[in-house]
């Protein structure tokens, strides 16, 4: 499994380059993104919406957490990282945090603060 060593200069190549060099990272990225999925549907998933079944535990707040900066970071660079086609159960995961009351009130929250 990639380190966050790993990761990040991937990260970096595609929000800084263009044509094939981001086309190549945004393979990479997505490869190390299924393996996560991977790891987690073989050693860690029960069934349900969450990666621990029916609550959000530790690792669903994590990945949730970086879902915003995904979609942030896909616009700026113009491609898509959270792929449900190549990722559905992390995409999965990720869309049952969002629905969480907690998170769409925090959202709604820190959105009123967006201008400041």
């Amino acid at each position: 499994m990639a380190t966050p060593k790993e990761m990040v200069p991937v990260v970096y190549v595609i929000k800084t380059t263009e044509g094939e060099a981001q086309n190549k990272a945004v393979e990479e990225f997505l490869g190390h993104l299924k393996i996560l999925e991977d790891g987690i549907n073989k050693d860690v998933h029960v069934h349900g919406p969450f990666i621990h079944g029916e609550e959000a535990g530790l690792l669903d707040v994590i990945l949730g957490c970086k879902t915003g900066s995904q979609h942030l970071e896909q616009r700026l660079a113009g491609v898509k990282l959270l792929d449900k086609e190549h990722i559905p159960h992390l995409c999965s995961y990720m869309d049952a945090y969002a629905e969480l009351a907690v998170v769409k009130d925090t959202e709604l929250m820190l959105s009123q603060y967006a201008h400041v």
